[in-house]
């Protein structure tokens, strides 16, 4: 049993503590049962990594639901800042109103190579959201 467990912390070390279940007096670790007693120190230290781990990954989930929340049809072309971002937003007041100007009309906030690149990308999220 030593070695099992020596090779338990040795896996939950490299970070493997994530197909960890702690079960009243097992744990259960690929496929591979190995018996602790659950009033030992090892056994609370395993299931309080385990409640740790549990509550990491879903604060992480959280923070990217949250984070796509708020992206913007404006957000990953290549050359339209922050700055260039507040430009059209208060020219234009809203996405939908950007996205109905040509080229030439975007050229007049933007460099001419983002407005097309923007002008592209609008026309094509606009194209992934209309039904066919």
């Amino acid at each position: 049993i030593k070695g099992r467990v020596l090779m338990l912390i040795e896996s939950l070390l490299v970070g493997a503590i994530g197909g960890l279940i702690a079960y009243a007096s097992k744990i259960v670790y690929d496929s591979n049962k190995i018996e602790i007693d659950p009033d030992s120190n090892l056994f609370f230290f395993l299931a309080s990594m385990q409640d740790e781990v549990h509550r990491f990954a879903i604060n992480y989930h959280k923070k990217l639901r949250q984070k796509n929340m708020y992206r913007s049809k404006l957000d990953g072309i290549e050359g339209l800042g922050e700055k260039s971002r507040l430009k059209l937003l208060r020219k234009y007041k809203t996405i939908t109103n950007i996205s109905r100007q040509s080229v030439e009309e975007l050229s007049t906030v933007l460099p001419l190579k983002v407005a097309e690149r923007l002008y592209n990308s609008l026309r094509e999220n606009k194209n992934d959201t209309e039904p066919e």
